[in-house]
């Protein structure tokens, strides 16, 4: 597999791999380790907290770099915030959502 990790890096300034769930296989920890950072991927309303966190134990554990997370299966309404403007009505503006900046990325 490092080979091919190699190949697809030197011909590319970016590669993303789509790796089996990582609690129930356990080759997606097995695949972290030969990538530079991994981004963890949620289901809303599925995921719980606890299984999150065993799964960045899971791969701290390796020594895999944890980009981010990525939460999906976001219900539409779930993320908009609505208010009421004295004379406008309602009205509807996309929640704020702080993103966290890794402690150490990649230079681009």
């Amino acid at each position: 597999m490092m080979g091919l990790i190699e190949k697809l890096r030197a011909d590319n300034e970016f590669v993303l791999v789509d790796a089996p769930p990582l609690l129930p296989v356990a080759d997606a920890a097995g695949m972290a380790v030969f990538m530079d950072g991994v981004v963890l991927s949620v289901r809303y309303g599925s995921t719980r907290r606890e299984q999150l966190q065993q799964a960045a134990s899971t791969l701290q554990a390796v020594g895999a770099r944890i980009l981010g997370v990525v939460l999906n299966f976001v219900p539409p309404k779930t993320y908009l915030a609505d208010g009421y403007g004295s004379e406008y009505g309602y009205e509807y503006a996309a929640a704020q959502v702080s993103a966290s900046t890794p402690s150490s990325g990649p230079d681009t």
